[in-house]
């Protein structure tokens, strides 16, 4: 069997047209039992003070917390007040000198094979390759910033057999710690039981995505969310300006650890 079908095959199918140990409900039941679990482990505390955070960088210092309210005010908006953007220019420079030496590869040892200095030259070039093909510099940026800004970088990736025009490429994403939910009683991601990730899509991508049902993909109803955290929302709509396109689904996917192997369940308005 060729590499890309045996690929294909780990994607997954449908419970429906499978014959699983777990049918579709048990799924569809566990993945919101999971999902509610890790949202409230977090509380909206955490949530509030990545709110903060990403305020304080964005350059709103005014931002106070009103205990008294429970509600967060931004304090004076007189344009005789106004603050020197400490946090921004901090995050920038070690976020810059994090990436600022572009990486060399040095291949030295394969499993299982014997590797020559040309074939090691050639290795080490094709990563490189990589490295820029995936924009790996940029994501790393990205997954410092929200490690100094949430406590949490986050990477995901896999392989995709059908990318390059079929030659096969490794896939690289920050998730953002907002929309990420992981097993709270994990003590690192190796023994995580899960990880629900919230994913806002346009309708139509969703439609043309061979993984889901089409059938199920079109009776879905559109939102202006992009999230369920409600201060990811404010950051968007604050960002913004204006609210978003209300053309959007948003997806559940969850991954989940089972006897064999990753499950992927992707659930919106109780549908799978």
């Amino acid at each position: 069997m060729a590499l890309k079908d045996t690929v294909r095959g780990l994607i997954g199918k449908p419970e429906r047209e499978s014959k699983e140990k777990y049918d579709e409900v048990y799924w569809l039941e566990y993945l919101n039992t999971k999902f509610e679990e890790s949202k409230n482990y977090r509380s909206t505390h955490v949530e509030r003070q990545w709110f903060i955070n990403n305020s304080y960088y964005k350059g709103n210092h005014s931002i106070r917390y009103n205990k008294n309210t429970g509600k967060l005010s931004f304090g004076s908006k007189d344009p005789m007040d106004f603050y020197i953007n400490q946090v921004y220019a901090t995050c920038r420079a070690i976020r810059g000198a994090v990436t600022k030496t572009q990486p060399t590869w040095d291949v030295d040892a394969l499993p299982y094979a014997t590797l020559d200095s040309n074939a090691s030259r050639i290795l080490g070039e094709y990563l490189a390759f990589v490295y820029d093909k995936l924009h790996v510099k940029h994501l790393t940026k990205k997954a410092v910033l929200y490690g100094m800004l949430y406590g949490q970088g986050i990477f995901q990736y896999g392989y995709d057999a059908e990318a390059d025009n079929g030659e096969g490429l490794p896939w690289l994403q920050v998730l953002d710690p907002f929309d990420t939910y992981i097993d709270p009683y994990a003590t690192g991601i190796e023994n995580a039981r899960y990880v629900i990730k919230v994913v806002s899509r346009p309708k139509e991508i969703v439609e043309k995505n061979p993984h889901y049902d089409s059938k199920v993909v079109k009776e879905l109803s559109t939102t202006s969310k992009q999230s369920e955290s409600m201060y990811k929302e404010l950051i968007n709509t604050r960002d913004s300006g204006s609210s978003v396109s209300s053309e959007n689904l948003l997806l559940h996917e969850g991954w989940f650890v089972t006897e064999d192997g990753i499950r992927i369940i992707t659930e919106c308005e109780g549908k799978i």
